[in-house]
């Protein structure tokens, strides 16, 4: 069992590192890191369990903010979040079941959410709607028509889904004398969480989703020599590693601009152990 504290910090600008246009200092960020485990082995190590809380809390975050500039302009840059908080719990086991097959695991629920950011940059749909609120949608969306910034306290911050993990299962045996096979496959799992390096837009969100990787390697004789056969994303899941806004009225088929992670991939691989 174990317990852990630590305090980190990210160092403070004069003005936002992107943009000369945003003058507002960035303040040093601060954490304070909570932990508490316990690690287990159970029936002869053939069953690993172990499990941690952990919490984050986070005072005066960095973000990457959109601001207008005077011409109207859409000018990235960081800002301060007052504060943040992310906990959860870990799971992680391994089962041998005999020399031949283990089968392993990692899951975390993740509580990540802003605890007081009161005074945030505006989202897509409210940064296109303050410039253009006379569009009928944003009349309809806004009547009181929109603000300079927006109060994100207590919604979830970007890439922190409440639920990811993976489930791995492991085979590998002796064949043909001197030859050593192995073959894996990993289901990877992750729920709905908001993409993009910005205060949480429900227009970039990407869904919940199952991906399967998967792995078999030979190993020759002499175990200098091994050949793999690797597969990604098999399953052809859909992913994005973030994502922003292009022209116009944002809408989920008009002109968001994501970056979309690979497709299904399959590779070979040679490896000499020297």
């Amino acid at each position: 069992a174990y317990f852990s504290y630590a305090r980190g910090f990210k160092a403070g600008v004069p003005v936002s590192s992107f943009s000369t246009a945003i003058t507002t200092p960035v303040s040093p960020e601060y954490v304070n890191a909570y932990e508490v485990g316990i690690k287990t082995e159970w029936f002869n190590r053939r069953l690993m369990l172990n499990v941690d809380l952990f919490r984050s809390d986070y005072s005066n975050l960095q973000v990457q903010s959109t601001i207008p500039n005077a011409a109207g302009a859409l000018i990235f840059g960081v800002t301060n979040a007052a504060g943040s908080r992310s906990q959860g719990v870990e799971f992680e086991g391994q089962l041998v079941f005999n020399d031949h097959f283990r089968l392993s695991s990692q899951v975390t629920y993740l509580d990540s959410k802003f605890t007081n950011y009161k005074n945030g940059t505006l989202d897509l749909i409210h940064t296109f709607c303050r410039a253009n609120a006379a569009n009928p949608t944003c009349v309809g969306l806004f009547p009181s028509g929109v603000g300079p910034t927006q109060d994100y306290s207590g919604r979830p911050t970007t890439f922190a889904p409440k639920w990811s993990g993976s489930v791995t299962g492991t085979y590998e045996t002796d064949i043909f004398g001197d030859y050593h096979l192995t073959g894996s496959l990993t289901g990877i799992f992750s729920s709905n969480f908001y993409i993009g390096n910005r205060p949480p837009d429900d227009l970039l969100v990407q869904k919940g989703y199952l991906r399967l990787d998967g792995r078999i390697s030979l190993e020759l004789p002499g175990s200098r020599w091994s050949l793999d056969l690797i597969g990604k994303n098999l399953n052809n899941v859909t992913l994005y590693g973030g994502g922003n806004q292009g022209t116009g009225l944002p809408t989920s088929t008009g002109s968001l601009l994501v970056q979309r992670e690979q497709p299904r991939n399959i590779a070979f691989q040679v490896r000499y152990a020297f």
